[in-house]
């Protein structure tokens, strides 16, 4: 005869089970504490019982939303309300054709009572519908997370007009589909991970000929003796003087930037943020960009004199360069487009109104998406490479909680997202981003020789 188990052995097997069943179907993800100091905003990870687990019903964001009108288009007309049904003739009944009317409309009556009873008891039965949320939700998230920065530059690009840059873009675009306000560089150099980036071009003790993404370095050089012999080619010859490359560009960053940028280096979202917090307000601002550095102030010295070799004469010029500044800043294209040869679209986080989570396995199954690494396997006798297929719960909306309240399901955001909402709604204008270059004084200048160049009399 088996023992009977004690009241605390039921007890334990009951909060067992209760916590299995709490578990079942969940899965980790980020969540940030509350907005704290500049990159200092603390990442703790939900697991277990804690994670979020996938909303059964068919839910996807919402495009229903429209952007304001463009500067200068006329609103659409408001609708106009609907004309009221014509009324039936009131027609005398009399006493049995009325009595038989009432006893109708009760039967019609109880019959809608029984139906409207039984939707509540299938409601009641059945968990509710996912809370609404909206595209144009997404820079209120951002507010929600501190994100001022982000969310400014994602309402500038829903409300913008239709525009798409690729990738390879590095030509010049109408002012409209520029931004010069919005991000500061004292502001980016803020983050551990990006003054470090920006110590690295700017380090005059590194070596020349090892070294990438350094003012000084030898493909810098060659760079920058490239653009002073454009300069110095045509009406400017003969220039001595100081050049300031920004008065010189009249003040234009695109003009700069095309004239006179010589070096850059890259900033990952890993030197913005870190393995723990996966998301701040450069991250939702600006992703991976680059750190430029162009001239901003050289001594220009050109030597000018005449030739007369194998019987011709030749007018020479022989110029030295002593660059003193330069300009620093960054520059980004803000666009939500993907890598052609990646199999998914970039994963952009879980949101609501209310902020941001990141599923872990989104995380890591989007980073191998979109790195080289594959993962082989066996196809047959065959072996094949191929990337891993993405759980059918990451693109869905994830409740944190077990009710679906407002604040606690989250919906998948990925670049497609925008490139869909664009071409629904007409709008959404991808732009390039500049902040304000900043003057720095170099470390030891720079000194160019660009030699001699001679033309004959009359050419």
């Amino acid at each position: 005869m088996s023992k009977q188990k004690s009241y605390l052995e039921r007890m334990a097997e009951r909060l067992a089970a209760y916590g299995e069943e709490l578990r079942r179907d969940r899965y980790p993800y980020l969540q940030a504490g509350p907005p704290a100091l500049i990159g200092k905003q603390k990442w703790v990870v939900k697991q277990g019982a804690d994670g979020c687990r996938p909303v059964k019903a068919q839910a996807e964001i919402s495009m229903d939303k429209n952007p304001p009108p463009l500067p200068g288009a006329k609103p659409p007309p408001e609708p106009k309300p609907p004309a009221p049904p014509p009324q039936p003739p009131q027609v005398k009944l009399s006493k049995e054709a009325a009595e038989a009317q009432r006893k109708q409309e009760a039967e019609q009556a109880a019959k809608e009572k029984a139906e409207a009873d039984k939707k509540k008891e299938e409601e009641e039965a059945c968990p509710p519908p996912p809370p609404p949320f909206d595209m144009l939700d997404i820079p209120d998230g951002m507010d929600a997370m501190g994100f001022k920065y982000a969310a400014k530059l994602a309402r500038r690009w829903f409300n913008g007009r239709a525009n798409v840059i690729p990738d390879s873009f590095d030509g010049v675009l109408a002012s409209e589909f520029v931004d010069t306000d919005t991000i500061k560089l004292g502001w980016v150099l803020g983050f551990d991970g990006v003054i470090k980036r920006y110590h690295h071009l700017m380090d005059p003790g590194m070596d020349p000929a090892g070294t990438r993404e350094n003012v000084y370095n030898n493909r810098a050089r060659s760079t920058l003796l490239d653009k002073f012999r454009q300069f110095l080619a045509g009406p400017n010859n003969c220039y001595s003087g100081t050049l300031n490359t920004l008065a010189e560009c009249r003040n234009d960053p695109q003009a700069l930037h095309q004239r006179f940028q010589f070096q850059r280096v890259g900033v990952s979202t890993f030197d913005m943020a870190g393995i723990m917090t996966p998301v701040n307000d450069l991250v939702a601002s600006l992703a991976n960009f680059s750190v430029y550095a162009a001239v901003a102030t050289a001594d220009i010295t050109t030597e000018e004199y005449n030739r007369y070799d194998s019987g011709d004469w030749r007018s020479c010029t022989h110029s030295i360069v002593e660059i003193s500044h330069v300009y620093v800043y960054v520059k980004d294209v803000y666009s939500f487009n993907d890598k052609s040869e990646s199999p998914v679209s970039q994963y952009l986080g879980h949101w609501n109104r209310h902020g941001v989570i990141i599923l872990r396995r989104a995380a890591l199954a989007d980073l191998a998406s979109n790195s080289k690494i594959k993962y082989p396997y066996e196809n047959g006798n065959e072996p094949v490479e191929d990337y891993p297929p993405l759980p059918e719960h990451l693109d869905k909306p994830v409740d944190t909680g077990s009710k679906q309240l407002k604040k606690e399901v989250f919906y998948p955001v990925r670049n497609r997202d925008f490139r869909r909402w664009r071409k629904l709604k007409k709008r959404g204008g991808d732009f390039l981003i500049f902040s304000a270059p900043e003057r720095i004084k170099l470390h030891q200048p720079i000194i160019l020789d660009l030699g001699e160049v001679c033309k004959k009399w009359g050419r």
